[in-house]
């Protein structure tokens, strides 16, 4: 860059940097040049690496089922770290054959079960247990949060749980969403 009497004037960039603009010169047409190149660059390579350094979350799906079948696999593509854990073999055998998950045979209300699929590490557990009865995934939901899960949820279908007086109670027992 030329001395200062070359410059006409200073501008900025949309990012802050000050660009020069050095005034015509009749062998050459104006140019723009950055003043703090090697910090834009800096900034730009900081800015990336964040990009790659993305955290994976480590999520527990209680239930095989249909709601749990189609979250692993959704969930599974986005490099997350995915545990399920039922009752029933056969389906985890056939969840475990098309996505790329780990798998705990046992009840999700079994706090043993629960402690081998980790859930004091897991920044999600979604309990949507296939059961008939809602209580399991009431109970496994709860203690997944007493046991250290950082966000819990749990499917549940009856109208007098999910009334407001009785969602705040299932709140204030540790369960974030119904």
């Amino acid at each position: 860059m030329k001395p200062d009497d070359d410059i006409a004037e200073k501008k900025t960039n949309g990012f802050g940097f000050i660009l020069a603009e050095i005034k015509e010169d009749k062998r050459r047409a104006p140019e723009f040049t950055s003043v703090n190149e090697d910090a834009r660059n800096r900034s730009l390579t900081q800015i990336s690496a964040g990009k790659k350094q993305k955290k994976e979350m480590k999520i527990i799906i209680a239930g095989a089922g249909d709601v749990g079948t189609h979250l692993a696999k959704m969930l599974s593509n986005n490099s997350n770290s995915i545990t399920v854990i039922d009752e029933k073999k056969e389906r985890l055998t056939g969840l475990s054959e098309y996505t790329d998950i780990i798998t705990v045979e046992g009840y999700p209300s079994s706090i043993g079960v629960l402690k081998e699929a980790g859930v004091e590490d897991a920044d999600l557990f979604i309990a949507v247990s296939p059961n008939d009865s809602q209580e399991v995934n009431i109970v496994s939901a709860i203690l997944a949060k007493q046991m250290g899960a950082k966000k819990v949820t749990s499917r549940v279908d009856n109208e007098e749980y999910l009334s407001y007086e009785n969602k705040l109670l299932f709140t204030q027992m540790g369960i974030d969403l119904m």
